[in-house]
């Protein structure tokens, strides 16, 4: 959980310190890359889709890991996550 909330700090820090308004600068997005893979791999979580929307603009829209280890399949933007019961939460 303190993983996360540090993620989830760092992405609303860089995304509030962002001098263009709707896009990141590469060193931005490189950062973004590097936490989530550590998110990622420190939870062993196979794949995450990640996306960020800033006044109702895509900033970024991205998949990262396996979305079927088996069949070698990475993550993209068009993956559908099973949910199962986390909006009882």
């Amino acid at each position: 959980m303190k993983a996360l909330s540090l993620f989830g700090l760092t992405l609303t820090f860089l995304l509030l310190n962002s001098e263009a308004t709707y896009s990141l600068t590469p060193e931005q997005s490189e950062l973004i890359d590097s936490l989530v893979d550590l998110f990622r791999v420190g939870n062993y979580v196979p794949g995450v889709m990640l996306t960020i929307v800033q006044d109702g603009v895509s900033v970024i829209e991205k998949g990262y890991g396996k979305k079927n280890i088996d069949d070698d399949l990475d993550v993209d933007p068009n993956t559908l996550f099973a949910i199962g019961s986390v909006t009882k939460v």
